[in-house]
Parts: structure tokens; C-alpha cells; sequence
């Protein structure tokens, strides 16, 4: 978006990112359509028991989220 914005190249904008201003990647997106058949199951089972770990309330009250992350104390 920035180099569309600013109209330059996307590596120029990485660079200016990276070094110049010293930022960093540090967290990637999945993409669900990208994930093969093996992974979405795995995905259900650790869903499942993560239900099957709610059913305790106090559960819940160790599991602290900010921003779409989760973090498990």
C-alpha cells in the first residue's frame, strides 16, 4: 500500500523499512486456503481441545489476548 501510495518500488519501501527506520516482521498470517488437508485436521484437533480445556473456568482466566494474538500464561 505504501508503494502504491508514495508510487515507488516495493523493495525501496522494504528497504526504507528494514533499514532506515530499523522495523521488522514479526509475525505472519496463515492462510487457511493454503494449508493442506493434514494441517486443517490438525487445526480442528487443537481446536477441539482447546473446547474441551474451556469446559474448566478458570482456564479462561489464564489466557491473556491482545491483537488477534494469543498468549497463554
Amino acid at each position: 500500500m505504501i508503494a502504491d501510495r508514495l508510487n515507488i518500488g516495493k523493495e525501496t519501501v522494504c528497504w526504507i523499512v528494514t533499514e532506515d527506520l530499523g522495523r521488522r516482521k514479526i509475525c505472519t498470517r496463515f492462510v487457511p486456503h493454503a494449508l493442506t488437508t493434514e494441517q486443517k485436521q490438525e487445526r480442528v484437533v487443537y481446536c477441539q481441545d482447546l473446547l474441551l480445556m474451556g469446559q474448566d473456568e478458570r482456564f479462561w482466566e489464564n489466557i491473556i489476548t491482545s491483537d488477534k494474538t494469543w498468549c497463554f500464561t
